[in-house]
C-alpha cells in the first residue's frame, strides 16, 4: 500500500508545469533522444518510491538516497529528494545522469522538480508544481521555479479542496 499520492498542480493558466516537462521528455524519448531515454526511467523510479514510502514531515526530513537497479545490472544510487531550506515548505526531486569515468560528461543532463506535501483525510499528497530538464545548472531558472512554486503553494493553501477534492 502506498503511503503517498503524487499529484500535479495546475498553475493560473491551467497548465501542469511539472507534468508538462515529463510529457515533453517522453515525446523526445519516443523520438530517440538519449538523455530523455536515460532520465525518464530514473524519474519514474523516484516518483514510485516517493509514493511507496511517503515524505517525512519538514522537521524530520533528511536527504533521501534511493538505490535502484537498471536493466544493465549496474546499481545507480540517486540522492533524489532534498529540502529547500531557503524556501519552506518546498522540496526538490533531483535526478542526475551518473557517468562512469570513461564517459564524456559533455552530454550530462539533470531533471529537477519542486513539490510540497499536504495531509488530508489520512492521505499524504505530494503536490508537484514546477520542473525542468537542463544540460547545465541555472540558478536564474531555478529561482523562477521556486517563485512560481511558492505562488502555487499559497494558492493551494487558500483552497486545497480545489486541487484534491473532498
Amino acid at each position: 500500500m502506498n503511503k503517498a499520492k503524487v499529484i500535479y498542480l495546475r498553475n493560473n493558466n491551467g497548465d501542469q508545469p511539472a507534468l508538462d516537462t515529463i510529457y515533453t521528455m517522453a515525446q523526445k524519448a519516443n523520438a530517440g533522444d538519449k538523455p530523455c531515454l536515460r532520465l525518464l526511467p530514473l524519474i519514474r523510479l523516484g516518483l514510485r518510491d516517493m509514493e511507496k514510502h511517503g515524505i517525512p514531515e519538514w522537521d524530520a526530513f533528511q536527504d533521501y538516497q534511493f538505490v535502484t537497479t537498471e536493466s544493465n545490472r549496474f546499481l545507480v544510487t540517486l540522492n533524489i529528494v532534498r529540502r529547500l531550506d531557503h524556501s519552506p515548505p518546498l522540496l526538490e526531486l533531483q535526478v542526475n545522469e551518473d557517468h562512469f569515468p570513461t564517459d564524456s560528461k559533455k552530454e550530462s543532463y539533470f531533471f529537477r522538480m519542486l513539490f510540497f506535501t499536504h495531509q488530508h483525510n489520512g492521505i499524504q499528497y505530494v503536490c508537484c508544481t514546477e520542473s525542468m530538464m537542463l544540460k547545465s545548472k541555472s540558478s536564474k531558472l531555478f529561482t523562477k521555479m521556486v517563485t512560481k512554486s511558492l505562488q502555487m503553494h499559497a494558492d493551494f493553501i487558500r483552497n486545497p479542496i480545489k486541487y484534491i477534492g473532498r
